[in-house]
């Protein structure tokens, strides 16, 4: 039997010879491949079957909640029992890790499992190719990831597709010595079925199952470096059918998003628009060719771009990431099926730049999902859109805190949504729950909580000295082993109890140093858990501890057998007095000196090796001798040594002193006046005190108001000065002008010895007075001398 399939004008090349057809050309297009009952194809019995690849999709069929349209009715999910709307968003990380490195990644809902397809290094050499997974419906991965493609093709922007029975599969080829876009089919356990189809030129492929057919959408770069987008048909066997045409063409292309209606294609892209980027919109037919012209969804001043395009049964929904003035964000737009925009379009994140954005429908709402950085390191943000287009709540993010999570890609499988994301250069899949509360106010929904009544309970909660364990990921939970409200080794205290090693039980908070087993046993020890300050370690470097008998550890001349030294402690721990100090080593009179450090009188603080000796008839400096200076000389051969004799150089055994300046009378320059230190400036024998013709003149107030001073000759006339100590200080001047300062004053040409000065200077201001005479005929003598012997200069003299 020969079976001819017509094309749209009933013709079919036989063994070369063309046929007429004598029948309807509409009617010999009518097949039921998936032997469901159900014709597909124009002209064919109604109901149409919608997808004639797959046999549990027909007209009436049941629908099974599995993001497919099992009842050919246009809507996806719609029974009572499915669920369509994601409320309290949240991750479940509960998915396998798929590849280290991996990037790019497509995803696919099947009905019953989940499929990717990825780009990675290989094995053993690094280079990037293609692999595919089966992920199931709750998380781990079916089988380890089959690779696609070989390192040669460096192939990458893979698109993956699922007809009911097998994958459609697509990737940009790039090995050296050309470019060009490659289509393959899979089997249900992702195995190549036949050969691959290579379309020509091109980047960044897109493909879609239309229910009967593939259709690729790409772009490529002509010669003359101006791009196209292209579209091709493929049949469910893998038979190129049509292509590559022309969809449109442009200076610049990027990728393509596409999607099926169930009658045409709808395609979104970006493309240069002078100095920027803009998004695109375009309705296709299903053959590729356009209906109307591109529609310019965007018009930035900076650039728009990497839009995801969604159908939903009676319009389009789009989103793309922007950037103005390098400000990122996720903005939304929907689009009727006329391709006329609806409303305006919505920004979707509300803080941070986006890094990757994409869409899904759910049946009842979209979803949006993006990256972004608003917490200084990237996470997946989750955002609902009604079917009118309004957001419902917030953000939710996605990831946990601790991820580096990028490059999110979305699908709905009637239930939850299936979630392909790069997890700190890990690509993995992650399952995003729908109704997950947050009962108790903690950073965890019921769906990852283990205990949600709890806010001190969640998955890497800190553990808090509570009595609980307050860790979900811990693996005694809910019991308290291995935790810091756990007593471990049940030595009656836990970490919460302050024990420092609850894996010892000898070990805890004011536990007996045991001698031998080698632990710091008190959490209390100011070094734990070093031995040192315990009674394991010879802490003073003696060559004893206290478990060697080192019954002082803290000095390393006290241990077991030490001789004593003049140290004031009792050095030998095998003493029976022991910690009696030795009498010897007492200091009995507390003035700082024991016996054995040469205090010669123990019981009297006045004698000891630091006192200077003194006249008192007593040996005050322990040397042994009574009123002896250092030397223990006598000059004058008096009886009295020279430290304690007031004319060292003059015999005067009765050591007389009548004005008691500490010069005996024998040798005093100045017997009736005091004359401190012996001073004789004219060094004429007579002290300054009473010389009377030295030009010092001593002065000082005999009264409240009035300074005297003495006779000095040859004066016959005096000059009295008064200065402010401050300005001297600052300018080294004496005496001053009167006016020059409040204090400053001078009385000049006096012929008595005394002064009348009623003066008194404000708080916190000294004077100082000196005094000079005049011999005739009218010179002024000095005004004394400083403490090194030089005369003081009279900067402001009397007139």
């Amino acid at each position: 039997m020969v079976r001819l399939i017509f094309d749209s004008l009933g013709l079919s090349c036989v063994a070369g010879l063309i046929l007429l057809a004598a029948f309807s050309p509409a009617m010999s297009q009518c097949v039921d491949d998936d032997l469901d009952g159900f014709f597909a194809g124009d002209g064919c019995p109604a109901p149409l079957d919608c997808n004639d690849a797959s046999a549990g999709i027909f007209p009436g069929a049941l629908e099974l909640c599995d993001g497919l349209d099992n009842d050919c009715d246009g809507e996806l999910d719609e029974a009572p029992q499915c669920q369509r709307a994601c409320e309290f968003p949240d991750g479940l990380f509960d998915g396998a890790p798929l590849q280290e490195g991996g990037r790019d990644a497509d995803i696919v809902w099947t009905g019953t499992e989940f499929a990717l397809v990825w780009d990675g290094p290989e094995e053993g050499t690094g280079s990037r190719v293609i692999y595919f997974a089966r992920v199931s419906s709750d998380g781990p991965v079916v089988e380890p990831p089959i690779q696609l493609t070989t390192a040669e093709a460096r192939a990458t922007a893979p698109s993956l597709t699922w007809t009911g029975t097998q994958y459609g599969f697509s990737v940009f080829n790039n090995p050296s010595g050309g470019r060009s876009v490659r289509f393959a089919r899979l089997d249900s356990t992702g195995a190549r079925i036949g050969d691959e189809v290579d379309l020509g030129d091109g980047f960044f492929p897109s493909t879609i199952w239309t229910g009967s057919e593939f259709g690729l959408f790409w772009t490529t770069r002509l010669p003359d470096s101006t791009n196209e987008l292209r579209f091709a048909r493929i049949a469910a066997d893998g038979t190129l059918l049509q292509g590559p045409v022309m969809v449109d063409a442009a200076p610049s292309y990027s990728g393509v998003s596409a999607v099926w209606t169930g009658s045409e294609y709808g395609l979104t892209w970006h493309r240069t628009v002078g100095d920027g980027l803009e998004v695109f919109f375009l309705r296709v037919d299903d053959l590729g060719n356009p209906i109307g012209v591109p529609l310019q969804l965007t018009s930035g001043p900076d650039w728009m771009r990497d839009a995801d395009l969604v159908w939903n049964g009676t319009e389009f929904a789009v989103v793309w990431r922007s950037r103005d003035n390098f400000v990122f964000s996720a903005v939304f737009q929907r689009i009727a099926a006329n391709g006329t925009p609806i409303d305006a379009p919505i920004a979707i994140n509300d803080a941070g730049s986006v890094g990757d954005v994409t869409l899904a429908w759910t049946g009842e709402e979209y979803a949006v999902v993006w990256a972004d950085d608003r917490t200084l390191t990237f996470h997946v943000y989750l955002a609902r859109v009604d079917a009118a287009g309004s957001r419902l709540g917030g953000n939710a993010r996605i990831t946990a805190a601790e991820v580096l999570a990028t490059s999110p890609r979305l699908v709905w499988n009637g239930e939850y949504y299936g979630m392909a994301y790069a997890y700190q250069f890990l690509l993995r899949m992650a399952r995003v729950a729908c109704d997950c509360l947050n009962v108790d106010g903690d950073i965890e929904t019921r769906c990852k909580d283990c205990l949600d009544t709890d806010p001190t309970v969640f998955r890497r909660a800190p553990q808090i000295c509570d009595g609980k364990n307050n860790n979900c990921d811990h693996p005694s939970w809910p019991g308290l082993e291995g935790i810091n409200d756990g007593d471990d080794d049940q030595d009656g205290f836990s970490e919460c109890d302050l024990d420092c090693d609850d894996a010892e039980a000898a070990v805890f908070p004011g536990a007996p140093q045991i001698c031998g087993d080698g632990l710091s046993n008190d959490c209390n020890a100011m070094f734990w858990p070093a031995l040192a300050m315990t009674n394991e370690f010879d802490d003073d470097g003696d060559g004893f501890s206290e478990c060697d008998g080192d019954c002082d550890d803290s000095r390393f001349q006290v241990y077991p057998g030490a001789p004593e030294i003049c140290d004031r402690v009792n050095n030998d721990c095998d003493s029976l007095s022991w910690p009696e100090v030795p009498v010897d080593n007492l200091d009995g009179d507390s003035d700082g000196f024991a016996a054995c450090e040469g205090d010669c009188d123990d019981a009297n603080p006045l004698a000891n090796p630091a006192r200077g000796e003194e006249c008192n008839g007593f040996d005050d400096d322990c040397n042994g001798q009574i009123d002896d200076d250092e030397l223990g000389v006598d000059s004058d051969l008096d009886g009295l040594s020279n430290v304690c004799d007031n004319c060292r150089a003059v015999f005067n055994p009765n050591q007389l002193d009548g004005d008691l300046d500490g010069a005996g009378d024998a040798c005093d320059n100045c017997v009736v006046l005091a004359n401190p230190g012996q001073a004789d400036i004219d060094g004429d024998g007579e002290g300054n005190a009473c010389d009377l013709n030295d030009e010092m003149v001593f002065g000082r107030f005999t009264a409240a108001d009035e300074y005297t001073w003495q006779e000095e000759s040859p004066y016959v006339r005096w000059n009295f000065y008064r200065s402010d100590w401050d300005v001297f200080v600052d300018t080294g001047f004496y005496t001053q002008s009167p006016g020059s300062n409040p204090i400053a004053a001078r009385q000049c040409d006096l012929l008595v010895r005394t002064a009348v000065d009623a003066f008194a200077p404000p708080p916190g201001k000294l004077a100082f007075y000196l005094v000079s005479g005049e011999r005739p005929p009218s010179i002024e003598g000095p005004i004394g001398t400083t403490s090194d012997g030089v005369g003081r200069s009279n900067s402001n003299r009397c007139p």
